[in-house]
């Protein structure tokens, strides 16, 4: 059995993990943390998991991250640009593997992190110990790791989209031309006028032009 947590727990993409492992019968949740939403049910933010998860969030502080960390095999975190590394060194020291769903890890060379992040890099040792991989082509990268970076939804719907056709020979792969578009789930929970239903239903946009949004 994978004893499993998730820091972050009331956003979207640890709603949607913990939503995909209720179906995962060798999977069991341990804890949830989170700085919002404290003392409540997780399914008080995420309803549709009413009926599978019972726990309630915890606040994320470093005690209580460590003995979550004592208790589980991996620990999947959901955590604001740069905060990563605080968390991971407490996780790390207890043996717990982590998949940062967030993007603190995914750059070997952390001046194009800082470049596109506009801050400083809390730990370039750690982007360097990290192993970025979709589990589903690359599985064999991630097996025994402890730090693992999740690619983002971009790399990770075009690379399955298109994994299966390039294994296969049926793309030349220098004619690979990717248009891709994001609903507005996409940028996460906090609240503003364009991602209002009222406005961005039936609506379409372009945002970050020029070069720059940080996936180009």
């Amino acid at each position: 059995m994978i004893h499993y947590s998730c820091i972050g727990a009331t956003g979207y993409v640890c709603g949607e993990v913990l939503r995909m492992m209720v179906n995962h019968h060798e999977g069991e949740l341990v804890n949830v943390l989170d700085t919002y939403g404290v003392g409540d049910a997780i399914s008080t933010h995420h309803p549709a998991l009413r009926g599978f998860y019972d726990q309630v969030i915890m606040d994320l502080t470093e005690e209580n991250v460590r003995e979550t960390a004592k208790k589980s095999d991996v620990i999947m975190i959901q955590v604001p640009s740069g905060d990563v590394a605080k968390w991971a060194e407490i996780v790390l020291a207890e043996d717990c593997a982590i998949i940062d769903i967030g993007a603190d890890i995914r750059f070997r060379d952390v001046d194009v992190w800082e470049k596109w992040y506009g801050q400083k890099h809390p730990d370039a040792k750690m982007t360097h110990d990290a192993v970025y991989c979709i589990p589903e082509v690359m599985r064999d990268l991630a097996k025994g790791k402890k730090l693992i970076a999740n690619p983002g939804c971009y790399p990770t719907a075009s690379t399955l989209g298109l994994q299966p056709m390039l294994k296969a020979g049926h793309i030349v792969d220098n004619t690979i031309v990717i248009d891709a578009k994001s609903g507005y789930t996409g940028a996460g929970r906090r609240p503003a006028l364009n991602k209002l239903l009222t406005e961005a239903e039936n609506n379409f946009c372009a945002y970050a032009l020029g070069g720059g949004h940080r996936h180009t």
